[in-house]
């Protein structure tokens, strides 16, 4: 079996499907975003034909979210399409002891424009404006690089990068996750959080609803809709179910309900290709 990840990798996903032979099994995982997601989208012509054709020639393409495997049962008629959420430690991502601090927690890349970090960075500041004791912490690429208001600026943590162990720490003492990103196509962040118990405030796109909008602790919204963003903040600063939220989220995305499905699925593929081999059905 091999398995090619990720809609982007034109070369390398062409190259798999141009080499590959009966009676290996091909899986492919696209984690499908729009086009104008990537910088200079404009150059990479080979994208989207790449993509079609590894689509037309796998055995198995897994989907993140509910959203993704609507479209690419519209854009591939007949693939053989399986809804598999990505998954989280749930030993590692889990309420600490930790008090909640007053402080508001975004990790992203700053760089990226699709994250929109500058309507996270208007959010927060509306909200320290409304109450004094909020803070910040902003963690990931450029996060030290971003510029702030001067009367603000004091309230905020610029951390950079951050190690694995810090992050978990990060969620499980911070008051509100918020990504307000204009896509997404699971949000890794998003599940991460709410295993640590951590209220998320997010956009609502059509990949992200369908994964998380009802969840509990989970508020999805329009994030060019500033009261509608402000309400959200401000309710999840008062929740305090946090061991709750976990569950629900541990009961989602745990490793042993969402892999095992894929499993399940890859080795009856498995099993029918031996099947095939043994009647020899398969060149």
């Amino acid at each position: 079996m091999i398995e090619i990840i990720s809609w982007a990798n034109a070369a390398t996903n062409l190259g798999v499907v141009t080499a590959i032979r009966p009676p290996t099994i091909l899986v492919f995982t696209p984690h499908t975003q729009p086009l104008w997601t990537l910088p200079e989208a404009d150059r990479f012509t080979l994208v989207d034909p790449s993509f079609d054709r590894a689509l037309a020639t796998s055995d198995l393409v897994c989907c993140d979210s509910r959203a993704e495997l609507d479209v690419l049962a519209a854009r591939a008629a007949g693939c053989p399409l399986l809804y598999v959420p990505l998954s989280i430690d749930t030993q590692r991502f889990r309420p600490g002891a930790a008090e909640r601090l007053p402080q508001i927690l975004c990790v992203a890349d700053f760089n990226e424009r699709r994250k929109r970090t500058d309507l996270a960075l208007a959010a927060i500041a509306r909200r320290m404006r409304r109450d004094s004791s909020t803070r910040a912490v902003l963690a990931g690429r450029a996060s030290q690089e971003v510029s702030l208001p001067a009367d603000l600026a004091e309230r905020f943590d610029l951390l950079g990068y951050v190690s694995a162990e810090r992050l978990v720490e990060l969620y499980q003492t911070s008051r509100l996750y918020l990504l307000l990103s204009d896509f997404e196509a699971f949000g890794i962040p998003i599940a991460e959080a709410l295993g640590c118990g951590t209220p998320v405030v997010t956009t609502a796109t059509a990949e992200i609803s369908s994964l998380f909008a009802g969840r509990q602790g989970c508020a999805v919204v329009d994030n060019t809709d500033d009261a509608a963003v402000d309400r959200a903040i401000d309710a999840a600063f008062v929740r305090t179910d946090h061991a709750e939220i976990s569950a629900s989220a541990h009961a989602s995305f745990a490793p042993e309900v969402t892999f095992r499905s894929k499993l399940d699925r890859v080795m009856q593929l498995v099993a029918q290709q031996n099947s095939a081999v043994a009647g020899g059905g398969v060149g």
